[in-house]
């Protein structure tokens, strides 16, 4: 992958679209992890649930990752998985779009 330069805006719509993605998929983790708690029943649960818990922060971690050597694969990936819409990353330089699009397509 090239090494881009990021101007101000371009740093300012990546932070805004980064942080809304972000916020909205943990919004949906607590949701599962409170449902998935509310239906515990015995000691085999808890564990399933902290394994659930351990894997869920793994994933998260991974997928964001906010550096702007990272930025182009993350946007990507959450453009494929449709938690961002290619149209959230208008201002960005078209050389950026085309790779985010190119990585939404695999």
């Amino acid at each position: 992958m090239q090494d881009f330069t990021w101007s101000p805006k371009e740093k300012q719509i990546a932070r805004t679209v980064f942080e809304s993605a972000a916020v909205a998929e943990e919004q949906e983790l607590l949701e599962r992890l409170k449902t998935q708690a509310a239906a515990m029943k015995n000691m085999e649960d808890l564990w399933a649930l902290q394994n659930v818990i351990r894997d869920s922060e793994r994933k998260y971690q991974e997928k964001y990752d906010y550096r702007y050597s990272q930025l182009i694969a993350v946007f990507g990936g959450l453009v494929r998985e449709g938690r961002v819409s290619i149209g959230a990353l208008h201002g960005l330089s078209e050389e950026k779009m085309k790779y985010i699009e190119r990585i939404a397509s695999l």
